[in-house]
């Protein structure tokens, strides 16, 4: 389940360049509101912004549970400091 919201999210993140909401869905609307310019990365592929998107927030995924475990561990090493 959170494998597939860090999918979804990915897909409406990143470089507006590039990115399936900005060269999909944007062009439909006035370009005033959503300026399209060419893209800056234009080897970038649309398969390779999710796949880096996904990448980016997995890594954001893990490093939140590695803060909370170490928030633990500290919590669990002063209790049984103040023990002894």
């Amino acid at each position: 389940m959170i494998f597939l919201g860090i999918v979804i999210v990915s897909i409406f993140t990143g470089n507006r360049d590039y990115h399936f909401f900005w060269t999909q869905i944007a062009p439909q609307f006035d370009y005033r509101d959503f300026p399209i310019t060419e893209s800056a990365y234009p080897q970038q592929t649309f398969q390779g912004a999710i796949l880096d998107n996904i990448k980016r927030l997995y890594i954001i995924y893990l490093s939140l549970w590695a803060i909370f475990f170490l928030v633990r561990f500290i919590i669990w090493a002063v209790k049984t400091l103040k023990e002894k």
